[in-house]
């Protein structure tokens, strides 16, 4: 699993987050939210479906799926900050920006240089 932003967690780094996550409740405060103002959900999207007589992508019926993902986006980059390796993650990203950025460029002499290979 990556944080969204290249950098993958560690089994161990992961198993923090998830705890941090649950400690804070805010996903599970969010999620709750998003259901309560969706309870009528399925019936509002076969609805939808039957007087269009054509398929519609339940992902994307009232953006829950998307509504979704924010909030969990949302409560990893809290649970983020409060890793014991908070500061390691952010290293790797900015890493991984920079990468990013010098690939973008087509600039192969900075990439090295980001990934420490020196010619």
């Amino acid at each position: 699993m990556t944080n969204g932003r290249g950098v993958e967690y560690t089994p161990a780094q992961r198993a923090e987050l998830y705890e941090l996550m649950g400690k804070s409740g805010q996903f599970a405060r969010d999620l709750t939210r998003i259901m309560n103002e969706s309870k009528d959900f399925v019936k509002s999207y076969r609805e939808a479906q039957a007087s269009t007589g054509t398929y519609i992508d339940h992902r994307k019926w009232q953006s829950i799926h998307n509504r979704i993902n924010v909030a969990l986006m949302r409560a990893r980059r809290a649970a983020e900050a409060d890793m014991t390796d908070a500061a390691e993650v952010q290293m790797q990203q900015t890493r991984q920006q920079m990468i990013d950025e010098y690939t973008e460029r087509g600039d192969t002499n900075l990439v090295n240089q980001v990934l420490g290979i020196y010619k």
